[in-house]
């Protein structure tokens, strides 16, 4: 008898530390560690973010990390150094299109609550990226003779969303350079600038108030007003801007890849 109380005494005690260690286990909080640390307790940095929701998550591209929290992300690389980024539109966005393991890259700035833009990037080939938000920026000045073609148009690029612009090639840095004239990046083409498979490609991104056409023999060239909506890509690349002849006709000429010219009035 006193053997089974034994028995029963000792089954209890494993019992009892099994239990103990479940318990340990189901409360351990996520740990921060190392650069991610170092952000994150940077002033108003845990405020802004609230508490760790899973451990660090290391092995990304260029040997960095990353983190979640109850309000957000740290991201941490050699290249980039540390950033976080604030619940939100654009954090989703990233986030849905692969984060650091993406086509975008590293973030290359934190993101603060109800931020319009942000700067991305990777370092193994310099690409650069600014992934901008479109809600409410689908204003556009009136026109005083704007047909129902161009109102529709514009109504479609009233649409919020989040649109990526290529800083680091030539018609990000067109509009970089003329962003106040072209407008926001427009949801008409919703991932950035699209190119033809054509012997000499031609690349082509939609902004609130012009296209941006590109070929390598002409650079980055707008394409406004009517045009947008007479120009089919057949025609290829953009010669130049527009330009307005005596008697005040407008013009622009395109040059395709088989040599064909169109001219548009």
């Amino acid at each position: 008898m006193a053997a089974r109380a034994s028995s029963w005494t000792a089954l209890g005690t494993v019992l009892l530390l099994g239990a103990g260690l479940l318990t340990g286990c189901a409360q351990r909080a996520p740990e921060v560690t190392g650069a991610i640390l170092d952000h994150y307790r940077a002033q108003g940095v845990r405020e802004l973010l609230g508490e760790p929701v899973e451990d660090q998550r290391c092995g990304l591209p260029g040997d960095g990390c990353e983190q979640a929290f109850q309000r957000g992300r740290i991201f941490c690389s050699p290249s980039s150094g540390a950033a976080h980024l604030v619940a939100g539109p654009l954090l989703d966005w990233d986030t849905g299109h692969g984060g650091p393991e993406g086509d975008y890259g590293w973030p290359a700035e934190s993101l603060e609550a109800g931020a319009r833009q942000l700067r991305t990037g990777h370092a193994a080939d310099g690409a650069s990226w600014l992934l901008v938000r479109r809600e409410g920026s689908g204003e556009t000045p009136g026109r005083s003779a704007a047909s129902a073609a161009t109102q529709e148009q514009d109504a479609e690029e009233s649409d919020d969303g989040v649109v990526p612009v290529r800083t680091s090639g030539a018609i990000g840095a067109y509009w970089l350079a003329h962003r106040e004239q072209l407008g926001a990046p427009s949801s008409r083409t919703p991932e950035g600038e699209r190119c033809d498979e054509a012997p000499t490609p031609v690349c082509r991104q939609s902004f609130d108030r012009a296209d941006l056409l590109w070929d390598a023999a002409h650079g980055a060239q707008p394409l406004r007003g009517a045009f947008r909506g007479r120009y089919e890509e057949a025609m290829g690349a953009a010669e130049a801007p527009e330009r307005t002849l005596p008697g005040g006709v407008v013009l622009q000429s395109f040059l395709a890849a088989d040599g064909t010219r169109t001219v548009l009035r």
